[in-house]
């Protein structure tokens, strides 16, 4: 697997610092309440969904397969550490396992959860 060179691959990269910078480095400074509950939930799937969706366009442009297996890996890595970051090296955010759940392309740890609970 090669990664392609083209501006969707520059854009998921500048997605991706953008990202971490909003998860770890900048602190929560607003003491508001979030517009509804589990707000922070709808966010994080959000971040990962563009994330995943814009290094998969980076595969499409040039007219080849994304590699699904891969994007699924790196996305679920992604959540979990910032998760692990969070939780670690902020003092306003806590990482809530939970979180990962909201990243696109891990229907499996729902389907995982789901099978341990019972359905």
């Amino acid at each position: 697997m090669t990664l392609p060179k083209n501006k969707w691959l520059a854009t998921a990269l500048l997605w991706l610092i953008a990202g971490i910078y909003s998860l770890i480095f900048r602190e929560s400074n607003s003491h508001l309440a979030p517009p509804f509950p589990h707000f922070d939930k709808i966010a994080h799937a959000a971040l990962f969904f563009a994330q995943t969706w814009l290094l998969a366009k980076a595969w499409l442009a040039e007219r080849k397969r994304p590699p699904i297996a891969a994007l699924f890996t790196f996305a679920l890595c992604y959540a979990i550490s910032s998760e692990i970051a969070q939780h670690l090296f902020t003092q306003t955010r806590q990482g809530d396992p939970f979180d990962e759940k909201g990243t696109p392309g891990t229907p499996l740890v729902i389907l995982l959860d789901g099978l341990a609970e019972g359905f």
